[in-house]
């Protein structure tokens, strides 16, 4: 996961010191994944999966939940983790639920 961390570390450094003077809320980081969301949503509607640049949104969706932990303060490789053993965990009841 040496690739997360890089990430983060990369993100840290174009934007970290700005959210930090600037942004002042959770607030912030909520409506700017909303903008990105709904970017995507207009996309995928409008053209479906190979809507063109859609790879790129959802890649925002990526950074801009890296900015927020970096605001928070948090390791994005831990998070990372734990998201992934959790979708791990419901995918397995899923799947039970399924057969």
């Amino acid at each position: 996961m040496t690739l997360i961390k890089e990430l983060q570390e990369k993100v840290r450094e174009i934007s970290g010191e700005f959210h930090k003077k600037t942004v002042w809320t959770s607030a912030f980081f909520y409506a700017l994944l909303m903008e990105q969301i709904g970017q995507c949503a207009i996309k995928y509607m409008h053209n479906g999966r190979n809507a063109p640049g859609i790879d790129e949104d959802i890649a925002d969706i990526i950074i801009a939940c890296i900015c927020y932990l970096n605001w928070l303060g948090m390791d994005a490789e831990e998070a990372v983790k734990k998201a992934l053993e959790k979708h791990r965990r419901n995918l397995k009841i899923l799947s039970e639920m399924t057969s």
